[in-house]
């Protein structure tokens, strides 16, 4: 959310970057630095709206509308109504017997494109399993729909992979987990109902590919907040 605002908005900033030497060599991946960026401000903001009483998704757009009328909170503004419209329209539930459920909302900016996601997550003891995701797409204009909704879809499914199980562990500088035995992805069986609507702003157009991954891991982790009460602040997600 911080990318939205003009220093009108939030005239008190302080962001800095530090270098860290992991001691191994690390790469990009699929959305770069947007991805982990992304998961750090929209917890904290799903953190300030529990703080304030207010509902996710009505916490983001005052934040939003204090931004006096930007290109980039009047297209994120418009995604969060179309959220908004489907969390109304579309009630959670409480789930079936033993488990617990929660509805988790993020939006990101990315390549010039904007996203809003609601997770749908039902928790069976530990076991954490995404039932649904609805995105919201802006990426100015669509020029090719079904692949953006595509593209969409599997860069979900990616982040959601690294979400849950995408755990590396290094013992005397060797990898542990040599093989899918150890290191599991999302399975076909496993992956949500994901529904992708496209909203056409009139914008220049943005990118596609990677743009679906930053917004899913907090999505999610807000949404196994609003089930348990429990805020997780380190991925993969783990409730144990």
């Amino acid at each position: 959310m911080v990318q939205f605002f003009r220093s009108t908005a939030c005239p008190h900033r302080s962001i800095e970057n530090f270098a860290v030497d992991l001691g191994i060599p690390v790469g990009f991946w699929r959305s770069v630095g947007y991805s982990l960026n992304n998961f750090f401000f929209e917890t904290f903001v799903d953190e300030l709206a529990a703080a304030a009483g207010v509902k996710p998704i009505d916490y983001r757009a005052r934040l939003l509308a204090a931004a006096k009328g930007t290109e980039a909170s009047k297209r994120a503004g418009a995604i969060l109504t179309r959220l908004a419209r489907f969390d109304v329209d579309n009630p959670l539930g409480t789930g079936t017997t033993g488990t617990r459920a929660g509805r988790g909302v993020a939006l990101s900016e990315c390549f010039h494109s904007f996203v809003g996601q609601l997770a749908d997550v039902e928790i069976t003891g530990n076991q954490v399993r995404v039932k649904r995701v609805l995105a919201v797409v802006d990426c100015g204009m669509a020029i090719d729909p079904p692949n953006v909704a595509a593209q969409v879809r599997s860069a979900i499914n990616f982040g959601l992979s690294a979400a849950l199980y995408g755990k590396v562990d290094i013992d005397k500088g060797k990898i542990v987990q040599e093989n899918f035995d150890t290191y599991p992805v999302l399975t076909l069986d496993d992956a949500p109902e994901i529904v992708v609507e496209i909203a056409n702003s009139g914008s220049h157009i943005g990118g596609v590919g990677e743009i679906g991954t930053p917004g899913i891991a907090p999505a999610v982790g807000n949404a196994i907040f609003a089930a348990t009460g429990k805020r997780l602040r380190s991925l993969p997600f783990s409730l144990g």
